[in-house]
């Protein structure tokens, strides 16, 4: 007989969210403030379908300005438009999953 999936505890799942949060500091702490969402909106409109599905001929519509250089390493190129490139959810996690590979 089938057992039973484990039962999750959604205010454990909010307490290590929380956690996390803490950790990483708030949006504004690591320089998401008005002048990158002025930025993120202006690079989202100029350039709406993600850069990488259209490279192979495919339409996605970008929800992400992803800096192509690392803020945290070149923290001067944050604001900067050549540095910045609109992908899809999809096509982020792949570039971020990438970068986890070559760091190892």
């Amino acid at each position: 007989m089938p057992q039973r999936p484990p039962t999750l505890h959604a205010s454990r799942s909010v307490d290590r969210h929380n956690q996390y949060d803490k950790w990483r500091g708030s949006s504004t702490e690591r320089g998401y403030d008005y002048k990158w969402q002025r930025v993120r909106k202006l690079k989202l409109s100029l350039q709406p379908i993600c850069e990488l599905c259209d490279a192979n001929d495919i339409v996605t519509t970008a929800s992400i300005v992803h800096h192509i250089k690392h803020v945290d390493t070149n923290p001067e190129l944050r604001l900067t438009m050549s540095n910045l490139t609109s992908v899809c959810p999809s096509c982020h996690q792949q570039l971020h999953t990438n970068d986890d590979k070559l760091q190892s």
